[in-house]
């Protein structure tokens, strides 16, 4: 600071000069102390303000950090919360599937077990009424057969009388017995064929196809080896649930067989509905598809299934004409054999007895003569020769 000077005063004594320029000069320091104190202050003020600023910018960082966190933190339990909520949902919603699934699988399972009794119950009908069938055509038969053999009967007692009327003995109405068994025949082939249920079959094939480590002879053996044991397989799988029918019924229905030349299996199956001998078809190559399948890594060879069976439209059985034809055949067959087999008797011829002594006049026959005893089968040792052979009733 530049100190301004005073004008001089009046001139006095040298030492109250130097007194009051020493004052002065206190005075200027003080003044500068004062100033120097003031600027001190001033600065500790500015100092203070600046720390305060500093303090309060940091306490507003703080508290806009401590702030975010919060939001932050909050807005992570949110969605952890929301996050929980979604998966408790979700879980619930699993377990009313996993329980809606397991209804529906109990109910398809009383489905098909229902749909297993109906089918027993029915193959039970089916069998029953091929039974009545059966027995009724037996019935029918043996009807015809004890009318044949009557007829039979009649017409050779008749034939026997008209022989022994006329004094000779032949082969009691042979004529008759190809025509009455064909006849026979006929008839009880016909009432099988009318009263025997229609029986309707239906045909699958599956064939045996090599993967890259095996080749064509391997599936021909295993073609072999499925076919014989097709039917287990049906049983022991999952073929009697998909036809429909009891395992007895299936093994009595499917038939199997192969080709010597390609390794295809055919099913065969026969039922009075042609519905049900479809689905056994069906059922029984579709386990031997998924059995096959199941020991691919074993045997090296994969099952397809290469034709599904078709609904039969007409009966594979033998219809009335038919039967009664086959019947009538038979029969007659079965009488030529019986008309060969048949014992023949020889024609015997009348032998006039040698007189012998006379006695009263009359002539007799002597007792040891052979044709004596042969002239009517019946006739007394000492008969006369000239009464005539009595015939013999029947």
């Amino acid at each position: 600071m530049t100190r301004k000077t005073s004008p001089a005063p009046d001139p006095q004594p040298a030492p109250e000069k130097d007194r009051k320029a020493q004052k002065a000069e206190a005075k200027a320091e003080q003044a500068v102390a004062k100033a120097e104190q003031v600027t001190a202050r001033a600065a500790a003020k500015a100092q203070q303000t600046e720390a305060r600023a500093e303090a309060k910018a940091e306490q507003s960082a703080a508290r806009a950090a401590a702030k975010a966190e919060q939001s932050e933190s909050r807005a992570a339990a949110k969605a952890e919360q929301s996050e929980s909520r979604a998966a408790v949902k979700a879980q619930k919603a699993e377990a009313k599937a996993e329980q809606a699934a397991a209804r529906a699988a109990v109910k398809a399972q009383q489905s098909e077990v229902k749909a297993e009794q109906a089918a027993v119950k029915a193959a039970a009908k089916a069998e029953q009424s091929e039974s009545r069938a059966a027995a009724k055509a037996q019935q029918a038969a043996a009807r015809a057969a004890a009318k044949a053999r009557r007829a039979e009967a009649r017409a050779q007692a008749k034939a026997r009388r008209a022989d022994r009327r006329k004094g000779r003995r032949k082969i009691p109405a042979a004529r008759w017995i190809v025509p009455g068994a064909v006849l026979a025949g006929a008839l009880a082939g016909g009432a099988y064929g009318i009263l025997r249920t229609p029986q309707y079959t239906a045909t699958s094939y599956v064939v045996i196809v090599p993967t890259d480590r095996a080749d064509a002879a391997a599936a021909l053996g295993f073609a072999t080896a499925y076919g014989r044991v097709a039917s287990q397989v049906a049983v022991v799988g999952d073929a009697q649930v998909w036809a429909g029918v009891s395992a007895r019924t299936l093994r009595a229905s499917v038939r199997t067989s192969t080709s010597p030349d390609a390794p295809m299996i055919s099913v065969t199956a026969t039922s009075p509905r042609p519905s049900t001998a479809v689905n056994m078809a069906n059922g029984v190559a579709r386990s031997l598809v998924v059995n096959g399948n199941q020991m691919q890594e074993s045997t090296n060879v994969r099952v397809v299934q290469f034709s599904r069976a078709v609904r039969p439209t007409a009966p594979s059985s033998p219809s009335a004409p038919l039967a009664a034809l086959v019947g009538g055949c038979g029969g007659g067959l079965l009488g030529g054999l019986a008309l060969l087999i048949r014992p023949k008797r020889r024609p015997e011829g009348i032998h006039a007895p040698v007189p012998g002594p006379s006695t009263g006049g009359s002539h007799q026959a002597a007792p040891n003569q052979p044709g004596a005893n042969q002239v009517a089968g019946h006739a007394a040792p000492n008969q006369p020769v000239s009464a005539p052979p009595q015939p013999e009733t029947v």
